[in-house]
C-alpha cells in the first residue's frame, strides 16, 4: 500500500506543479497583453498631424503690395541729383533766391522761388485754356504761362511779360531725366513730356503736345 500512496502523491505533485505553470504562463500572458495595450495608448503617433489647408500662410499674400505713385508721373522723379547750386541766381530786386532752368530743347523755361514754381514756353499745347487776360481785364486770352503755387493746385494762367526767364545771366538746362529739389519743390524734365514739376500731392506737367495740372 505505502508504494502505491508514494506513487499517487507523486502523480499529485506533478500534476498540481503543471496547474501552477499554467497560471503562471497565462497569468504572464496577461500581463504582458495589457503592458502592450497601456504602451500603445500612451505613445503619441509617430506621424504629424495632417496640416490644414486654412493653417498654410501664402507667402506672396503677406507681401505688401507696391505702393502706386502719390502723384501722376512720379516714376519719372527717380534720376540723378542735379546740382542745385548750377541754377541758383539772387533777384537783384528783391534779394530773393530763385533757382531757373531750361529744358535741353531750349523750349521751355522754369523758375523755382519758396513761393512757387513758374514756367513760360516758346511753344505751349494748342489746347491751353482761355484765362483772364493779363492786363486783368474781363477779357480772356489763351494762357501762356504755367505755375505751381506752394501748397495749391497747378494753374496756367496769363503774363503780360517774361517773369520766369532769367534777366541776370544765362540759364542752366536741366538734362533729361535729372532732379532739380529746391525749396521743397522738385522739377524734373523729358523728351516726351516736358517739364514735370510737383510739391506734396500738386503738380504740373507741360511739353509742346500736352498739359496737366493737379
Amino acid at each position: 500500500m505505502k508504494p502505491f500512496r508514494v506513487c499517487l502523491a507523486a502523480v499529485a505533485i506533478v500534476a498540481l506543479a503543471g496547474c501552477g505553470s499554467t497560471q503562471t504562463a497565462g497569468g504572464e500572458s496577461t500581463v504582458e497583453n495589457q503592458n502592450q495595450s497601456a504602451e500603445k495608448s500612451d505613445v503619441a503617433p509617430s506621424e504629424a498631424a495632417p496640416t490644414k489647408t486654412s493653417d498654410i500662410v501664402d507667402s506672396k499674400s503677406t507681401k505688401k503690395e507696391s505702393s502706386k505713385p502719390k502723384t501722376p508721373f512720379a516714376e519719372h522723379f527717380g534720376g540723378p541729383k542735379a546740382n542745385k547750386a548750377d541754377f541758383h541766381e539772387t533777384l537783384l530786386y528783391s534779394n530773393k533766391e530763385a533757382y531757373y532752368f531750361q529744358t535741353p530743347s531750349e523750349v521751355h523755361y522754369c523758375m523755382i522761388t519758396a513761393e512757387e514754381v513758374g514756367c513760360m514756353s516758346h511753344r505751349f499745347p494748342a489746347d491751353v485754356p482761355m484765362v483772364r487776360a493779363a492786363d486783368g481785364s474781363n477779357e480772356k486770352q489763351p494762357a501762356n504761362a504755367v505755375r505751381l503755387p506752394a501748397g495749391k493746385k497747378g494753374e496756367m494762367f496769363a503774363v503780360s511779360d517774361v517773369a520766369y526767364y532769367n534777366h541776370q545771366g544765362s540759364t542752366t538746362v536741366l538734362e533729361y531725366g535729372e532732379v532739380l529739389a529746391v525749396k521743397g519743390f522738385e522739377c524734373t524734365t523729358n523728351k516726351d513730356l516736358g517739364v514735370i514739376c510737383r510739391k506734396d500731392s500738386h503738380g504740373i506737367q507741360f511739353s509742346s503736345k500736352k498739359h496737366k495740372e493737379w
